[in-house]
């Protein structure tokens, strides 16, 4: 069984990789990616609100689909991807 990790052993296990989990490259991962997609199908979408996109590896794959992307992490403490309305 893991201990739960806090906010400076989150901090740290990003400070030395910025993929720790392997989110851009493990299978589960895409195939959430892809679910997510899914979800947010063809049509136009205004705007999302990530809470927790931590490295981005989401936000990058469906802010092509959305006319504006809002990520917020406690990694960066601030906005992670802001894509202006068109």
């Amino acid at each position: 069984m893991t201990s739960p990790i806090d906010l400076a052993g989150f901090a740290a296990k990003f400070a030395g990789d910025d993929d720790p989990w392997r989110t851009f490259t493990a299978r589960d991962e895409a195939v959430k990616r892809a679910a997510i997609l899914h979800a947010i199908g063809h049509r136009p979408v205004g705007r999302v609100l990530e809470l927790a996109s931590g490295n981005g590896s989401n936000s990058a794959a469906i802010a092509r689909a959305l006319l504006q992307t809002f990520g917020t992490a406690e990694r960066h403490r601030a906005f992670v991807g802001i894509r202006p309305l068109c």
